[in-house]
């Protein structure tokens, strides 16, 4: 799974249990997955979690305003200690709206992944979430 994050530009570190202390515990975790996600996860509990430091280099503010100069971006998620969820079997929507409109098939096309959401662990606050 963190193969698949870094090949997708998301840094995850392990931290190993008793190094870190969240305020947020796994359960609070799931609970805030849960209710972000309510229309994909359902009633569906993680088939695994970590504590990392997870960071996302490539995501966040633009940096410089002047479009002739070079790009540079200020990371929203720089280390942050944050549980990263996994949950197996997840119906995730093609590309496209939600429900149907005029001419269009009632559902859009799904496709089946494992679908990882990165919580927070000091304030339970989802940070991201992206299909493996």
């Amino acid at each position: 799974m963190i193969d698949a994050l870094e090949r997708q530009k998301t840094i995850v570190r392990e931290v190993p249990l008793g190094s870190a202390t969240p305020t947020v515990d796994l359960t609070g975790a799931e609970s805030a997955s849960s209710r972000a996600f309510a229309h994909l996860l359902g009633s569906k509990a993680a088939s695994g979690a970590n504590l990392a430091r997870v960071s996302e280099p490539e995501y966040g503010r633009q940096a410089e305003a002047d479009p002739a100069k070079p790009s540079r971006i200020e990371p929203v998620i720089q280390d942050r200690l944050a549980w990263v969820l996994v949950f197996d079997d997840v119906q995730v929507p093609v590309l496209g709206p939600l429900t149907p409109t005029q001419g269009q098939a009632s559902k859009p096309d799904y496709y089946t992944a494992q679908f990882v959401v990165i919580v927070d662990a000091l304030t339970g606050e989802v940070l991201t979430a992206e299909s493996i």
